[in-house]
């Protein structure tokens, strides 16, 4: 029997198949197919790229149970936008390698390999340039004590200190909720999110295959604001110190200081830590201090401080009049002295109230004290110069200054003395507030300045009372 073959036309199975795999047999003879079992890998040390940069993909395959595939088993390899330096490779150990170049276009590149009908991808991303470093930044740059939302912004930037765009930055929090991420940066090199928290939490920003950047957000401890006053119960008319301090969280708070007094005056201030304000009172009531503290960071703390200010005690009643008497009053009215007791020219003095350089010194200063405040000066005549109201207050006196501005010497009135009164509540910040007139109205000593004192019967609005009488002048040195 003559067996006699039957030979198929090449219609049948397709010359295009036929010829694919004629060209793929004489163009890698020695191939190794893959099975269908089978599970690719890829992987690469970087996954962000500069433009035009290139890096080295690892292609692993393996078996379903771990095992490498036969050595010579060939994968296929593509990309959507860059290039690599084959299309096909050859596994040695399961493994192979494929260098892959970035194109000119920003954004993602999708890098792809296959092997009998197994198929699995990486995804890389082109940045501008390569990233050098990540920062990050905060607005606010602190929680409040209750929480809230903060505006994290990481910058990318080379190694030139150019931002890096087209990056793709990944953020993570410690605690507390994020918003997008990853977020990929803009044309100047930043990536935006939200951060929501109640307490202190360490944001990360990560660039894959590239650096990270980190910032601690501090939740800010509760605003405590404190005051006190000296005199405890002030006269009318006498000057009130108020001591303020603030602290955030156990340090001192920063900010603004704001205060309102009760009389309708109000002050305001850069501060921090403390503060040292003074305040005088014409009515016998009392007065409700409002102290408000604006830290930068925009928390506000307010309290109220209650100062009671009290009416003078009423003058003496006047001594009677002696029946004439032969004999001499055994208490006379001290001799005016000469006006060389006084420690400066009077002459060359520019009088800003009523010029008393001619008054009698009927009194001599014994004590003088500076503590910044108070500013204490005792005379011989204190509590016996005849007395005058003014503004329904009782008083015997005014306390002068005399101080140097631009070269010439001025005198001026800073505060009414009550009978007997000694120290007023005065320093070198107000000290020129007082007397109200110019240069000195913005006049503020510095230490170690020469500075003049004296007391007078009334003259800050012109000779008042029975007598015109005056102390000495001395000459100090501002602490």
């Amino acid at each position: 029997m003559r067996f006699t073959p039957r030979i198929r036309p090449i219609a049948a199975v397709g010359l295009a198949g036929v010829l694919a795999a004629l060209t793929a047999c004489s163009a890698d003879k020695g191939a190794v197919f893959a099975p269908s079992s089978t599970i690719i890998q890829l992987s690469a040390p970087r996954t962000v790229l500069a433009v035009r940069d290139s890096t080295v993909i690892l292609v692993t395959v393996r078996l379903t149970d771990g095992t490498p595939v036969a050595d010579g088993t060939l994968v296929s390899v593509g990309a959507a936008r860059g290039s690599l330096n084959q299309q096909a490779v050859r596994t040695q150990n399961g493994q192979a390698t494929v260098t892959y170049q970035a194109g000119s276009q920003l954004g993602l590149d999708t890098i792809t390999a296959s092997a009998s009908g197994t198929q699995t991808q990486l995804s890389v991303r082109i940045a501008s340039a390569t990233i050098a470093s990540v920062t990050l930044t905060a607005s606010p740059e602190t929680l409040p004590r209750d929480g809230g939302r903060l505006t994290i912004t990481a910058l990318a930037i080379d190694a030139n200190g150019n931002g890096v765009a087209g990056a793709a930055v990944t953020f993570t929090a410690t605690a507390g909720t994020l918003g997008n991420s990853p977020v990929v940066t803009d044309d100047s090199g930043k990536a935006v999110t939200t951060l929501e928290a109640r307490q202190t939490t360490t944001v990360t920003a990560t660039i894959d295959g590239g650096p990270s950047g980190e910032i601690e957000i501090i939740r800010r401890g509760r605003l405590s604001v404190s005051m006190s006053h000296e005199p405890k119960k002030p006269e009318i008319g006498e000057a009130v110190t108020f001591e303020i301090s603030a602290t955030e969280g156990g340090s001192e708070a920063s900010g603004t200081l704001k205060v309102r007094y009760g009389n309708g005056e109000r002050y305001e201030q850069p501060f921090t830590g403390s503060a040292t304000t003074s305040q005088t009172y014409q009515a016998a009531r009392t007065f409700t201090v409002t102290v408000t503290i604006i830290t930068a960071a925009g928390d506000t703390e307010r309290r109220t401080h209650s100062v009671t200010v009290v009416a003078p005690p009423p003058p003496p009643p006047p001594t009677p009049t002696p029946s004439p008497s032969p004999d001499p009053d055994p208490s006379p009215s001290p001799s005016p002295t000469p006006g060389d007791n006084d420690e400066m020219d009077l002459s060359k003095v520019t009088w800003l109230h009523h010029n008393v350089s001619a008054w009698p010194q009927t009194s001599r200063i014994t004590t003088f004290s500076h503590g910044d405040p108070p500013i204490c000066i005792d005379h011989t005549q204190s509590g016996r110069w005849p007395t005058i109201v003014v503004g329904g207050n009782v008083i015997e006196g005014n306390a002068w200054v005399f101080a140097k501005v631009d070269g010439r010497w001025y005198a001026a009135t800073y505060e009414w003395l009550r009978p007997g009164q000694v120290c007023k509540g005065i320093d070198r910040d107000n000290i020129g507030p007082h007397v109200k007139k110019s240069p000195l109205d913005k006049w503020k000593p510095k230490s170690g300045e020469t500075v003049g004192f004296m007391v007078s019967t009334p003259a800050r609005s012109g000779p008042k009372g029975k007598k015109q009488e005056r102390s000495n002048v001395i000459v100090v040195t501002w602490p």
